[in-house]
C-alpha cells in the first residue's frame, strides 16, 4: 500500500519546476538572450574564472569531497566563513521583507 501523503507530495509539480517550464516558453517567445532563469540554477551567463578554477583545483585536490552531499542546512565550516564575512547586522523585520528568520537550533540563532 502506497502512502497517500508521500504519493501526493511525489506527484505534484513544484513551483520551482513551474517557473523552469515558463522560462522555456518565454524564451521560445520573446528569444533566449532576453530571459534570464535562474529557476533551476542553469544560469544564462558564464560562470566567473575564479569558480572554474576554484573547483578544478578541489577536484585534483580533494576528490572525496566532491561526491557527496552537505547536510540540508549546509557544509558548516562554509557556513561559518560565510557568516564571518557577512555584515554583522541582524535580520529583522525591517531587514528582510518577510521578517525574521525563524530560530534554527543547528547553527543557534533566534
Amino acid at each position: 500500500m502506497v502512502n497517500q501523503r508521500m504519493l501526493g507530495l511525489g506527484t505534484a509539480r513544484s513551483v520551482i519546476r513551474e517557473l523552469f517550464e515558463y522560462g522555456k516558453i518565454r524564451a521560445a517567445q520573446v528569444g533566449a538572450e532576453n530571459v534570464f532563469d535562474f529557476s533551476l540554477g542553469n544560469p544564462s551567463v558564464p560562470c566567473p574564472q575564479e569558480v572554474n578554477d576554484t573547483a578544478v583545483r578541489i577536484l585534483r585536490e580533494q576528490p572525496e569531497v566532491i561526491h557527496c552531499y552537505t547536510s540540508a542546512q549546509g557544509d558548516q565550516e562554509a557556513r561559518q566563513r560565510f557568516a564571518a564575512s557577512a555584515p554583522a547586522i541582524p535580520p529583522t523585520s525591517s531587514t528582510l521583507p518577510w521578517g525574521p528568520p525563524p530560530p534554527c537550533a543547528v547553527c543557534s540563532t533566534a
